[in-house]
């Protein structure tokens, strides 16, 4: 009986992320993305840097599939979006890729968790970029794959974390590498792991991968809604050296959190972080303001709703550090400053969209 109701609640984590909201005019897909060597991007476009761990096929159309390459290479696409068409042009490696264009100067690596696909992962981060005003830099992992079933890919999904992450941890020490030796060229850097995105993270402090990092070198990292074990993350999480700071964002109404809670049996970090506390990083609960959401910090009716969550991830992504003790967010006590709960103003309400 068990087996059915795990396998309902994986369909749920999958495709409740799927988030309807669209800034905009159609969502990303094959149709209307290529690959294109030649071409010459116009003042108008948004460019999206997307550093993938997938096979990269140069001469098909659906140029990266579905799999992690597991010889462990990067491939790097500036891509340009305009007109509701996508244009990837292939990069010899992240220095080029970075100097393909002058870089906004506030930039946030991105990293998105469970069902995504090359072309849903572009839609996210287009998003990003064009909601906050920021210069995105995409990591892109496989996490969804179409022709098996959702339990299959959950399982896949979370196996392969374990090997992404080294991937992941080696396009941080080249960004960390080039930011070094182009100091000029940025305000901020931050780093913003999202769901399942925080498998790599994780795994990545346990195996020591970002130990050679300079303190310091990022401003914030952003562990969002993160669907890890919250059990010894105090470990793993103080082994963040390497930003100014640490945030960790909860949300114990959360319906995908909720139910990996149930279908991996424990709770998860974006869920209900327990005591020991990581002493480095700030615990944001916004439990109060949301319902069952999820996707929160790219849902714009609600972000239109509650401004004051698009100004928390703004500030964050723009790598400044919010003021807390004003308005809606409030350290739950003078013994806990580093615990932060968001409240809600009168008459504001969660409006559970997903």
């Amino acid at each position: 009986m068990r087996l059915p109701i795990i396998l309902m609640l994986l369909c749920q984590i999958v495709y409740a992320q799927y988030d309807k909201d669209n800034p905009h005019n159609s969502h990303c897909n094959w149709d209307n993305t290529r690959l294109n060597k030649n071409y010459v991007p116009t003042d108008a476009d948004t460019c999206l840097y997307v550093v993938s761990t997938r096979h990269y096929h140069e001469n098909a159309s659906h140029f990266v599939d579905n799999e992690y390459d597991s010889t462990g290479s990067l491939h790097y696409f500036a891509v340009y979006y305009h007109g509701d068409q996508w244009t990837a042009v292939p990069k010899n490696n992240l220095e080029e890729l970075l100097s393909c264009r002058a870089i906004s100067p506030n930039m946030v690596v991105y990293t998105e968790g469970l069902g995504r696909t090359f072309t849903t992962d572009l839609d996210r981060g287009t998003r990003m970029s064009r909601i906050y005003g920021v210069q995105t830099l995409l990591f892109d992992w496989p996490t969804e794959r179409p022709d098996i079933k959702p339990g299959q890919n959950f399982r896949i999904t979370y196996t392969v974390s374990n090997l992404v992450s080294k991937s992941y941890a080696s396009c941080v020490k080249q960004l960390a590498a080039f930011k070094a030796k182009h100091a000029d060229r940025f305000s901020s850097i931050s780093l913003f792991l999202h769901s399942m995105g925080n498998l790599l993270m994780m795994h990545g402090l346990q195996q020591h991968y970002f130990d050679s990092i300079a303190p310091g070198t990022f401003n914030n990292i952003i562990l969002n809604a993160a669907c890890v074990p919250e059990k010894d993350h105090k470990a793993w999480v103080e082994r963040i050296t390497f930003s100014q700071r640490v945030y960790l964002t909860r949300n114990k109404h959360d319906k995908n959190l909720n139910g990996a809670k149930i279908v991996l049996w424990q709770h998860q970090l974006g869920e209900r972080p327990r005591k020991p506390f990581a002493a480095n990083a700030i615990y944001v609960s916004f439990s109060k303001v949301l319902g069952l959401e999820h996707n929160y910090f790219l849902m714009r009716p609600l972000l239109k709703m509650k401004p004051y969550l698009k100004e928390f991830y703004k500030t964050l992504f723009h790598g400044e550090a919010p003021v807390f003790g004003k308005e809606h967010f409030k350290p739950e006590s003078k013994d806990n400053p580093n615990i932060i709960k968001c409240l809600p103003k009168q008459g504001d309400f969660a409006i559970g969209l997903g």
